[in-house]
């Protein structure tokens, strides 16, 4: 199974993924980006991909889950 993660260490808060997907993306109290909800993403795939693709850092991926 994958897990939708970002990694708050290259993450610049640019809000890019948040303004592509705001069912799926937020902010946290740090002021970087989290998933917020990752119930809705099935849902919302192709903005989730297209907010992946348009992260300036690559901090958005999918990955496995142990």
């Amino acid at each position: 199974m994958k897990k939708l993660v970002i990694d708050e260490d290259a993450c610049v808060c640019c809000g890019s993924c948040n303004a592509i997907c705001e069912a799926v993306f937020g902010f946290s109290d740090e002021g970087t980006a989290c998933v917020k909800d990752e119930s809705k993403i099935d849902e919302n795939k192709e903005a989730v991909e297209d907010a992946i693709n348009s992260c300036p850092t690559g901090a958005i991926k999918f990955v496995d889950e142990k």
